[in-house]
């Protein structure tokens, strides 16, 4: 792992300030100062672990100034155990090709390993040929179709890979 960045896991969503909710949603969905306010207050309210009462925690690597450059959530599924789903993976564009991404999905898949986690699903836009060869290279296989998982809905222009833990 790069020494300049640091990884933390949350494991609830009450483990984070408002201060570290902005952070997110600014890397997340480029949200604008004025806007906070409301994205964090419907980031609380929609938080899908709570809301669906499953296994939920977050992956976040800071730089050596505490900000915020990468981050992804991964959940259980509500509605079959020890399957779980990699979402939202997301790393600062200046910080692209420093393995961050790598390295919060192995943080991911080892904190589900030790939950007995059996599989993880990640939806992948078809087009996007590094996240694609990112999740090859991490042992993720292509379904060739789009999987369900709870509730969500995901678009056509999407397939889901898989990954499927050795151990458990």
């Amino acid at each position: 792992m790069d020494n300049n960045i640091t990884y933390k896991v949350y494991k609830t969503m009450y483990e984070k300030d408002d201060n570290t909710y902005a952070k997110i949603a600014k890397l997340r969905w480029n949200t604008q100062d004025e806007k906070l306010d409301n994205t964090i207050a419907w980031m609380k309210k929609n938080h899908f672990g709570e809301n669906l009462r499953t296994e939920w925690f977050e992956v976040v690597a800071y730089n050596n100034v505490n900000e915020i450059v990468g981050f992804s959530f991964f959940m259980e599924n509500p509605n079959k155990t020890k399957q779980w789903y990699l979402g939202d993976l997301k790393v600062d564009e200046n910080y692209l090709r420093k393995h961050i991404a790598t390295n919060i999905i192995k943080l991911g898949l080892h904190t589900i390993s030790e939950n007995y986690g059996k599989s993880i699903y990640s939806y992948i836009e078809k087009e996007n040929l590094a996240s694609i060869t990112l999740h090859k290279k991490l042992g993720f296989h292509n379904l060739e179709r789009l999987e369900p998982f709870a509730e969500f809905i995901f678009g056509d222009d999407q397939t889901t890979y898989e990954y499927i833990f050795s151990n458990n």
